[in-house]
């Protein structure tokens, strides 16, 4: 009796206030996201990306998450022993960790110049396709692949005088998806949701001669 009255109690409170725990719990966890990376800024990059890396190979392995990677990691590679099994997890935070504070270093990070007589920490291949591209008058398509920061794409291409409309998935918590949506810059290009309507404004795009980046 006790406990199923317990039981309807939950239910009941969760039925009520369930949609502002969770909007709560997303402002908690944006705030403390958006803290961290504005302490982030105050370093320069390689030492802000280091110290991330070390923090999240750390902190990671503490979340119910770490728990889901290394089961699926056991399921892909049966042979591996439980120590490599681990540190494939470990690595997969950090890698996390470097692509979200790389995003607010994208401008240092793209340091291309074909005029420099030093080569930089980024090499563009292919150079001649975004020109081609950037002088055409007319409609494209452009696939990448989700892996990496596939971020300094568009930023490559705005160097050469090409803007992509990329479609992409908006992350789960709002609050951070507008932090994003407010600290991107122009040369990152635009960002367009994978909603409903989509479709519809895509199509309004490569009607007006824009181009669109699609991750595949």
């Amino acid at each position: 009796m006790v406990g199923n009255a317990l039981r309807k109690a939950r239910r009941d409170f969760m039925f009520r206030y369930g949609r502002r725990l969770r909007q709560l719990e997303h402002w908690l966890v944006a705030r403390l996201a958006i803290v961290l990376l504005s302490l982030l800024r105050l370093l320069p990059p390689d030492s802000a990306l280091n110290f991330a890396d070390r923090v999240a190979r750390r902190v990671g392995p503490l979340v119910g998450r770490h728990r889901v990677a290394v089961n699926n990691l056991r399921l892909a590679y049966p042979q591996k022993s439980d120590a490599e099994i681990e540190a494939i997890a470990r690595d997969m935070w950090g890698n996390m960790a470097r692509l979200a504070a790389e995003y607010i270093f994208l401008d240092a990070l793209f340091d291309f110049d074909p005029d420099a007589a030093k080569p930089g920490r980024v090499e563009v291949r292919g150079i001649e396709h975004f020109v081609e591209i950037a002088g055409e008058r007319k409609p494209h398509i452009l696939f990448t692949g989700h892996l990496g920061n596939f971020e300094l794409l568009p930023v490559a291409a705005a160097t050469f005088g090409m803007n992509i409309t990329a479609l992409f998935r908006p992350p789960n918590n709002p609050y951070l998806a507008d932090y994003i949506h407010s600290t991107r810059r122009s040369s990152m290009g635009a960002l367009l949701p994978s909603a409903a309507g989509a479709s519809f404004a895509l199509a309004a795009i490569l009607e007006k001669g824009g181009n669109i980046g699609v991750l595949v």
